[in-house]
């Protein structure tokens, strides 16, 4: 079995405790949200300022780093290998809502689990959701 097969798609919740440069992944697309306060980014040498709850996507290859205000940073991350998969993030009302195609082979050993948790006081509920495309992905 291709062990490729276990990392087409990953979703991870990461404190960021320091400035510095993101890991790259190239071959994903990747996407962040921030769960407590705004991070400050800089993707390919331009300045974005995440919002909290306000998903951002850029490619895995993307030189990205990030400047912290003096304080730890929490957020979700949503990366899918191109070549496989694809996601999106929709957030309402607390809800966050991942949603991942796939091809059969990434979702044969898909485990999901969901947990709530409170950041700041304010109680999040993650769901994934996953799909199999009729047509195959690029």
């Amino acid at each position: 079995e291709d062990e490729s097969a276990l990392r087409a798609w990953c979703v991870s919740v990461a404190t960021i405790e320091r400035d510095g440069p993101f890991s790259d992944f190239t071959g994903y697309d990747r996407s962040i949200i921030a769960l407590d306060h705004p991070i400050a980014l800089s993707v390919d040498g331009k300045r974005v300022d995440v919002a909290p709850l306000a998903p951002l996507k850029f490619a895995g290859e993307a030189a990205v780093g990030c400047k912290l205000d003096h304080r730890p940073a929490h957020d979700l991350n949503v990366m899918t290998r191109r070549d496989r998969c694809a996601h999106s993030v929709a957030i309402q009302a607390g809800l966050i809502t991942i949603s991942i195609i796939c091809d059969e082979r990434a979702l044969r050993r898909a485990n999901v689990s969901c947990t709530i948790a409170t950041l700041t006081g304010t109680p999040l509920t993650v769901v994934v959701r996953f799909a199999i495309p009729v047509e195959p992905l690029a």
